[in-house]
């Protein structure tokens, strides 16, 4: 179902169908272009990442929005052009540092100190192209963010993109929030989830404070010079106002057949990952499930 939903909205927007759909263990939805490692391999050419944790709450109408947002990027060759400049970026940002290193172990008397001064130019330039590219590309990459939210809906409506992308923040919030600190207690308690995604789908009537809470707080938020995203806010007040064009309010979540199973993989592949940045040995619970 999962499938011939994408391959419909593919259609509607003139988009090839994604070379990889990946199942993303956190509350967020991404496109990319070229090759990715996942938990379980590699996935490789064009790349929809769907947030598992959000699949309960959101609509299908909503998903919908939320997913041609995302295609946006591609119809717009937005992904391409992150492909092209991020590698520039980065390979300028490591120069620099490399350049620094060199340029601290000069620092001292004698020869060392006179081999480092070749790089003292380089480094200017190189520090002085980035301090003006940074805020540029930042700027168009909230400009294509506005003109991928323009598109989702116009191809949906405002109502299921606004209400979608306000989940997504609430939601996504709450759980970047709680997830962490309940799968980390747990190991430390000598247990590991077998299906953390259910476990939070129970939880979220109780986390209804807190969703209201992360939808205020970004509601809030001022616009910075180094944000790739405009603010929530802005976000809002700039799509038209569009009726909507679809009409399946059922949980996002049906689209999925056995969606247990996957939620399980990717419990187990989180709580690796979680155990790892904490320093809790997660084998041993993880050989129990």
């Amino acid at each position: 179902a999962l499938k011939s939903f994408v391959e419909h909205l593919c259609g509607i927007m003139q988009t090839k169908f994604p070379k990889s759909i990946i199942l993303h263990a956190e509350p967020t939805f991404f496109v990319t272009q070229g090759k990715l490692r996942v938990f379980n391999g590699k996935a490789k050419g064009r790349i929809l990442a769907i947030g598992v944790p959000l699949l309960n709450s959101l609509t299908t109408n909503e998903l919908r929005a939320i997913l041609s947002h995302e295609f946006a990027h591609f119809t717009g060759r937005d992904t391409l052009y992150s492909s092209l400049v991020l590698p520039v970026y980065v390979g300028t940002i490591t120069a620099l540092r490399q350049m620094s290193a060199g340029l601290a172990s000069g620092d001292e008397s004698g020869s060392a100190g006179w081999m480092a001064v070749p790089l003292i130019l380089p480094s200017i330039i190189m520090n002085f192209y980035l301090s003006l590219f940074h805020p540029i590309n930042m700027k168009i990459s909230r400009l294509r963010e506005r003109r991928a939210d323009a598109i989702a809906v116009l191809t949906c409506g405002s109502k299921s993109f606004s209400s979608g992308l306000t989940k997504v923040v609430g939601v996504g919030g709450a759980f970047h929030t709680v997830s962490g600190r309940n799968i980390v207690d747990a190991l430390k308690k000598g247990n590991a989830y077998s299906n953390y995604y259910e476990a939070f789908r129970e939880m979220l009537p109780d986390l209804s404070n807190l969703i209201e809470k992360c939808e205020k707080k970004a509601l809030s938020e001022q616009g910075d010079p180094d944000d790739s995203h405009p603010t929530l806010t802005a976000r809002l007040e700039h799509i038209p106002a569009v009726d909507e064009q679809f009409s399946d309010s059922t949980p996002a979540e049906g689209l999925l057949t056995g969606l247990s199973e996957y939620e399980k993989m990717l419990t187990a592949g989180y709580t690796q990952l979680l155990g790892f940045f904490s320093g809790v040995d997660t084998a041993k619970e993880l050989r129990k499930r």
